[in-house]
């Protein structure tokens, strides 16, 4: 009878570790953290990061939303870079956008009382980097060093919009990151891991959707490192791409190839197009030439 209480406390202890709080709901006890537990030299934790993509009623093969809420502490000066948030999204021809950005700063007072610090929505700015990249980027308010930041939004586009890589792994050591696919049977997927720490797996069927959770616990921080390059390649992730989409009547492939990558560059205004932009033959350019 003991061992099974004892089976069933460690079994409902490792669940308790697993779930992420509602959005708001402080805890007293990360307010108090010193260090992190796992990393003794982290200048900020990632408590958790939670993601999940839910792809909705279709309509030429649809599109997607993607709810992310985000909690970190920060332990050090140095860990201060953490609370400038950069949200970066496809701009120009795309219809992918940020809504209900909310953020929040915790902080103890004198009396060890919970202070929260909400973020002005007129402090989110816009930003347009290129002619395909936006962000919407903002600081938080009130933050020193033992202060704990959270932060949740959705933002909404195209299917591919959801089947951006997931990483788990940051420069600075997350404790908690869970991703979740909610993905229609008519869309088939590939996920691919490439990870060295073990990936907690379960999936499951709701509402005649397949629903996939990866879950990473205790992920070390990648650092940056003297004559590092493509530090991306060694981050923990997974990366997820479209295989087919199976309409009523058919079978549509989603698998490009090189023909329809050569076509698309041609077309690139940025790359095949300035092959055959007409350039006059001016006086001052036969000059210069």
């Amino acid at each position: 009878m003991l061992v099974l209480f004892l089976a069933f406390a460690n079994s409902s202890f490792s669940q308790d570790k697993n779930e992420i709080p509602d959005y708001g709901k402080a805890d007293k006890s990360e307010l108090m953290m010193t260090e992190c537990d796992f990393d003794k030299n982290a200048e900020a934790v990632v408590l958790f990061d939670e993601g999940k993509v839910q792809f909705k009623p279709y309509s030429n093969l649809g599109n997607s939303e993607i709810s992310r809420h985000i909690r970190i502490k920060i332990l050090k000066n140095k860990g201060l870079d953490a609370a400038n948030i950069h949200l970066l999204f496809r701009s120009g021809d795309y219809s992918e956008k940020f809504d209900k950005i909310d953020a929040v700063t915790y902080n103890l007072d004198g009396s060890g009382n919970i202070v929260t610090s909400i973020l002005d929505k007129k402090s989110i700015f816009i930003k347009k980097i290129n002619k395909k990249l936006s962000e919407e980027a903002f600081t938080f308010p009130e933050v020193k060093v033992g202060s704990v930041i959270e932060y949740s939004y959705v933002e909404t586009g195209d299917y591919s919009t959801g089947l951006r890589n997931w990483n788990f792994q940051r420069d600075i050591p997350v404790k908690l990151s869970q991703y979740t696919i909610d993905c229609p049977k008519e869309l088939e997927l590939y996920s691919q891991e490439f990870s060295i720490f073990p990936i907690d797996k379960k999936t499951k069927s709701e509402n005649g959707n397949k629903v996939t959770t990866y879950t990473m616990k205790e992920v070390p921080a990648l650092r940056d490192e003297p004559f590092m390059t493509c530090e991306h390649d060694y981050l923990q992730r997974i990366e997820t791409k479209p295989i087919a989409f199976n309409d009523i009547t058919r079978r549509i492939n989603l698998i490009g190839n090189w023909v329809e990558v050569i076509n698309s560059l041609l077309q690139d205004f940025d790359f095949g197009q300035q092959l055959t932009k007409y350039i006059p033959r001016t006086a001052d350019l036969e000059e210069l030439l």
